[in-house]
């Protein structure tokens, strides 16, 4: 196990092989909630772990497309975010 982070939360929050934050929760009542939570491993690999609830509807279609936007927006939250540290091509000027 290696030393506590600033960030990690110490104690019980620590597992056997990892070390992890706070959570951050965002409640939008009647809505949803979600949680977030800093953990490295013990090998020194850190990750976001998320939790969701998102309150479906009643109606079957009308959950099924929730459900489908919800994947949908996932997929471009998860590629956005793995991506965020890589620098962005410097554009060039006009060719002279």
């Amino acid at each position: 196990m290696t030393e506590h982070t600033g960030w990690c939360e110490r104690g019980h929050h620590c597992g056997a092989a990892e070390h992890r934050g706070a959570p951050i929760v965002v409640d939008v009542p009647a809505h949803g909630r979600a949680t977030l939570v800093r953990v490295r491993t013990d090998d020194g690999q850190e990750h976001a772990e998320i939790c969701l609830r998102i309150a479906l509807s009643t109606q079957e279609q009308s959950a099924r497309r929730q459900l489908h936007r919800l994947l949908s927006d996932l997929r471009i939250l998860v590629i956005r975010a793995a991506t965020a540290h890589h620098p962005r091509p410097r554009r060039r000027g006009p060719a002279a």
